[in-house]
């Protein structure tokens, strides 16, 4: 991450999203992260719209359980659905760039990264 990155606050990612990338994977640009300032998110980056509450703490963004929609899709959008929930579930580090984007995942290489 550059220097100056700032940590994720439910203040600085309150908002929409549009996801740019998730994993080595450019996504269209229907696809998006939301944050509301009661810890909650949604996201749609594949098939199914995903809710949740999540925990920003010591620059790491972590997820409970979160709620789908069951749409019945390709197997390669539910796989983005998947990567998605997995990331947020283990913990995710999270930092917003100088330039204004959300990156999360590790600080080397982001598995997701949004512009607003």
């Amino acid at each position: 991450m550059p220097a100056g990155a700032a940590d994720c606050t439910p203040a600085t990612l309150e908002g929409r999203w549009r996801v740019l990338t998730l994993g080595p994977d450019a996504l269209p640009d229907r696809a998006e992260i939301g944050f509301a300032m009661e810890q909650r998110l949604f996201a749609q980056v594949g098939c199914n719209r995903l809710a949740g509450g999540y925990t920003p703490a010591h620059g790491v963004l972590r997820t409970g359980p979160m709620a789908a929609t069951r749409m019945a899709c390709p197997a390669d959008l539910m796989a983005r659905d998947d990567r998605l929930v997995d990331l947020l579930a283990a913990g995710a580090a999270c930092r917003l760039s100088d330039a204004g984007l959300l990156h999360l995942g590790t600080l080397a290489a982001p598995d997701l990264t949004a512009t607003r």
